[in-house]
């Protein structure tokens, strides 16, 4: 599901670029508008749709990969030869990416519920002005 929603952003990322660099400053309204609504579609639509590849080149991608894994020193944890310890290589890139996400939703609610409280404010210290009823 993630990488649907992932290809779906991508897609829509691009069809607002073209339609930004061109198609925003043309005059054309209803062509715009039945372009962007198509965009949503075509969109939703293309992570959908799956290309596959022959076994015969998938065999020799395989073997590419195992043999640039075996010549790398990354693939298998690591000895200490003084302390005699093991190193595993650990990847922190969802840790990180999680925290970005968590520091800039947490930003965001924070901006929301000061705006939200703002606009409460100055509505309670301005004064009712009835108008016709």
């Amino acid at each position: 599901m993630i990488l649907y929603i992932l290809k779906s952003i991508l897609c829509l990322a691009i069809l607002l670029l073209v339609y930004l660099l061109f198609l925003e400053k043309e005059k054309m309204h209803r062509f715009n508008r039945w372009y962007l609504l198509g965009s949503i579609v075509f969109a939703c639509i293309v992570p959908l749709i799956s290309f596959e590849m022959q076994r015969e080149s998938l065999s020799l991608l395989r073997n590419n990969y195992f043999e640039i894994l075996s010549s790398s020193a990354i693939v298998a944890p690591t000895q200490d030869a003084v302390h005699g310890t093991v190193v595993n290589n650990t990847n922190y890139l969802l840790p990180v990416l999680l925290s970005i996400y968590g520091l800039i939703t947490s930003f965001l609610l924070a901006r929301f519920f000061r705006n939200i409280y703002l606009l409460l404010s100055s509505a309670a210290k301005n004064k009712v002005v009835r108008y016709q009823g």
